[in-house]
């Protein structure tokens, strides 16, 4: 026994008056899928747009377009990037668990993941005094970290080869005595 739900005017173009419990649950049911489309949609804007922010870091990089066209990588990667995101939601929702698109919802998606943008010109503008008052003393300089890594590692290798000096004669030696073999066959 289904329960009757009045129906909004002008929700349905259908031919009763009322809805059932089901249609509202599937209503239901879509909007939430709607909703967790919008939000898989915004992240990826935000990471997209977030990519062309990360090309300029220096503190006073405003303008992230120049030489845009210079790295082949990145433009690639972004043209494949919003490419996959729009045919995989409007085409192949039932492997992304997503809802088709209009053309109002994709913009409004775009827009907000282009305010990384802004973001991203505020920070530059704000006073350094101001991160200088965080307490960064529990974070990890990874330049430190992986410097020291690579340090230690060229170091060890360096030892190991000034360690055994006639190494890199034997091995001259022993590749041409390869390449002997290889004319002689």
């Amino acid at each position: 026994m289904s329960t009757l739900v009045s129906m909004p005017t002008g929700f349905l173009d259908r031919s009763g008056d009322t809805l059932t419990l089901e249609d509202g649950l599937f209503i239901q049911s879509q909007s939430k899928a709607r909703h967790f489309t919008y939000i898989f949609n915004i992240f990826v804007s935000l990471q997209l747009f977030n990519m062309i922010n990360c090309r300029k870091i220096g503190k006073r990089d405003f303008n992230i377009f120049e030489n845009i066209f210079h790295n082949w990588y990145f433009i690639v990667l972004f043209a494949i990037i919003p490419a996959v995101q729009f045919i995989g939601i409007q085409y192949f929702s039932f492997i992304f668990r997503t809802v088709p698109l209009n053309r109002t919802e994709w913009g409004s998606c775009i827009a907000i993941g282009s305010t990384v943008l802004i973001w991203g010109a505020i920070l530059k503008l704000l006073p350094e005094s101001w991160f200088s008052r965080l307490n960064t003393s529990k974070l990890i300089n990874e330049d430190e970290v992986n410097e020291s890594k690579f340090v230690k590692m060229v170091a060890e290798k360096k030892k190991v080869v000034s360690e055994d000096p006639g190494t890199e004669e034997e091995e001259q030696q022993n590749m041409g005595d390869d390449d002997d073999h290889f004319d002689r066959a």
